[in-house]
């Protein structure tokens, strides 16, 4: 009777151990089907959205040097390097290009509105004129605490501007940051006055003394 009882509760163990032995197996192999079924998914979900950031970069670039290309006349080269970004502007033949260094830039393909601004910034009094040439008219206009800040390429059709507040920022110190006068040019308009001041005052002086 003992002698069979000890090999019921053997038989029983053995029982026991083959069924831990399956569980642990199973478990095994469960674990390595979800690490490989987990593994082509994360792979598969990067590939995607480099994919995606890298034709977004590509479209940004390209949208830059067609600005370069279209208003290279208007402004330094090296200010087109500070863009982040250039779109159209809503408006037939215009751009918006910004960046977080220079803010934002409007640029316009228009020979009506290139006359209409160039004559804007020659006859109003809240405007001045750094620049002018017989194709190219650099300045500002004042619009109550906003400074209208301008390019107008004459020859092309082609105009800039960007609006800063007069509260923050100086217009011609901003024209002179931003490189759009030509410097020699600029110190020659101021020296064509002085003379032109002087003649005046001379001959004042002389038909006083007559």
């Amino acid at each position: 009777m003992l002698k069979r009882l000890c090999l019921c509760a053997a038989a029983a163990l053995l029982t026991l151990s083959a069924c831990s032995t399956n569980d642990a197996t199973d478990q095994s192999l469960t674990t390595q089907n979800t690490a490989v079924d987990v593994a082509p998914s994360t792979t598969s979900s990067s590939a995607p959205a480099t994919l995606t950031q890298t034709t977004t970069t590509t479209k940004i670039d390209a949208q830059i040097e067609k600005a370069r290309q279209s208003f290279h006349t208007l402004v330094p080269d090296e200010l087109f390097d500070q863009f982040s970004s250039c779109d159209d502007n809503g408006v037939r033949d215009s751009m918006a290009c910004s960046g977080p260094k220079v803010g934002q830039f409007q640029f316009f393909v228009s020979e009506v509105k290139a006359a209409s601004t160039a004559q804007l910034l020659t006859g109003l009094n809240s405007s001045r004129v750094l620049e002018e040439t017989d194709s190219r008219i650099v300045g500002w206009s004042i619009l109550g605490s906003t400074a209208v800040i301008t390019v107008v390429d004459k020859e092309r059709g082609l105009v800039m501007q960007q609006m800063v507040s007069t509260d923050d920022i100086d217009p011609e110190e901003r024209i002179n940051e931003l490189g759009l006068i030509n410097q020699d040019s600029h110190q020659d308009a101021e020296e064509t006055l002085e003379p032109t001041e002087t003649s005046a005052t001379t001959h004042i002086t002389t038909s006083t003394t007559a």
